[in-house]
């Protein structure tokens, strides 16, 4: 308690000094500040008047009446505030005024009246500020002697409090140092509590009820982490599931449309055989010729059989029709980046997936044929650059009516023929590929009523461009 209140008291008598020292500085540096401010505003004036004694001797537009007009205002504005440092400041302002009244009849003389003026008042006012900075200088010099004899004492009295303090204010706030670097390093173990803590002991306390808050706090975020995680992985499990079974789906898709295109062109020949079958009954009972009955069975027969053949080719043209997805509105930016999380778990770690979609690019669409357009294709690129590091950069903007994606890799890129050709059904090139990817994108698109176009990137990689329809909710 004597050291304190010695030190106290030396503080309290070091800070009278420095707050009498401060007010006698603030003194003098409030009329240099309003000085300052003051002659910023003069020089400002005179770069106005400047500009204009330049446009009206060059081939610029030459100055008008309200622009002396509002010259002439700040000069009043500036007699009014007075914050001259030299006397005949004021006066000289209200000449240079009173010059620019005469623009109307002799603009050149009315300017360089004024701003010879002006000038003078500058060079008489940064006098008389040098003059003021000096006694500021002076001031100071005084004022840090004063200071220093002052506080010559308090070194002395901070060694002696530092030894008295040190064994006690120090050696606590070490042991709190250490037991924070122990909370920093999720070490929650309680720190010990003797009767030698004194004044530390309800901050001990209060240590040991935090760490045994956020010991049950640890644990339980570590039980709900270890349950996340487990969802997740039964959840990409399904995903990953689902893309295979959707791949399957569109391999028999593909399979069903080849048949479906198959039986569509049978169906002409099978009916011309029919007709002609029928026709050549026709003649042979028109002709009266005895017909073998045995022949005439055989010809039903085989009319017969042709038309169940067209009824089966129909029944599968039937059954190959696809029912499109209805369309939602959904947020573009969210779809494609939920897509591209799925997709990073089947991608390397040396392979990144980006996205840049902008937030509010809300379209109506089909969700899941978006989805299952941007899983393929992010696959497909992902497969193409293989165990290699790389990157996939999936992009989006609307143009109108229309949104246009991009996605693109720095892969090995699409084959000469896949780019003269366009994607088919089956062809590929790549070692265990179905070649069905960028045929089902082609046909999901078109089921979109939009459009995809396949190119090379010239520094090497593939870039795929998607024209889709996307239409406002409330349009």
């Amino acid at each position: 308690m004597i050291v304190g209140g010695i030190v106290g008291t030396a503080l309290i008598f070091a800070l009278l000094v420095l707050v009498f020292t401060s007010w006698k500085s603030l003194r003098l540096v409030d009329p240099v500040r309003n000085h300052v401010h003051h002659l910023g505003q003069i020089y400002e004036t005179a770069h106005q008047a400047q500009e204009l004694l330049f446009r009206h001797i060059s081939n610029r537009p030459p100055p008008t009446e309200a622009e002396v007009e509002s010259i002439r205002a700040k000069l009043a504005e500036l007699v009014e505030r007075d914050h001259n440092l030299d006397p005949g400041t004021g006066p000289r302002l209200a000449n240079a005024r009173n010059a620019l009244g005469a623009f109307s009849s002799n603009p050149g003389a009315a300017l360089v009246a004024a701003l010879s003026e002006i000038r003078e008042i500058l060079k008489n006012e940064s006098a008389a500020e040098a003059i003021l900075i000096d006694q500021m200088h002076e001031n100071a010099q005084w004022e840090q002697r004063i200071a220093l004899a002052t506080l010559i004492g308090l070194p002395l009295l901070a060694g002696l409090t530092f030894l008295f303090l040190r064994g006690r204010i120090l050696s606590s706030l070490n042991r709190l140092s250490e037991l924070l670097e122990r909370l920093g390093k999720r070490d929650y173990a309680p720190a010990p509590i003797t009767a030698s803590d004194g004044d530390l002991q309800p901050v001990l306390e209060s240590y040991n009820a935090l760490v045994n808050r956020l010991a049950d706090a640890e644990a339980e975020n570590k039980r709900r982490r270890n349950e996340l995680e487990a969802q997740v992985r039964a959840a990409t499990r399904t995903v990953l599931q689902q893309g295979r079974e959707l791949a399957e789906a569109d391999r028999l898709a593909s399979v069903g449309e080849t048949s479906a295109r198959i039986a569509h062109e049978l169906r002409n020949p099978l009916a011309g055989i029919e007709l002609g079958l029928c026709n050549l009954r026709t003649d042979f009972e028109e002709t009266g010729a005895p017909l073998d009955q045995s022949l005439h069975d055989r010809l039903d027969l085989m009319i017969g059989e042709l038309q169940r053949m067209s009824r089966l080719l129909t029944s599968l043209l039937d059954q190959g029709r696809r029912i499109p997805e209805p369309t939602a509105k959904i947020n573009l930016a969210a779809c494609v980046q939920e897509t591209a999380t799925l997709a990073r778990y089947q991608t390397p770690e040396a392979i990144s997936i980006t996205t840049s979609i902008v937030g509010d690019l809300d379209c109506v669409m089909p969700r899941d044929t978006l989805r299952q357009v941007v899983f393929n294709l992010v696959l497909n690129a992902v497969q193409a650059i293989g165990k290699e590091p790389g990157a996939v950069e999936i992009t989006a903007h609307r143009d109108r009516e229309r949104m246009i994606m991009q996605i693109i890799d720095n892969g090995p890129g699409f084959p000469n023929e896949i780019l003269e050709l366009g994607p088919r059904t089956f062809l590929t090139r790549r070692t265990g590929g179905t070649g069905l990817g960028l045929t089902t994108v082609r046909r999901l698109v078109a089921e979109m009523g939009g459009e995809m176009s396949l190119s090379n990137r010239a520094e090497g990689g593939a870039v795929v461009v998607l024209h889709l329809p996307c239409r406002i909710a409330n349009a």
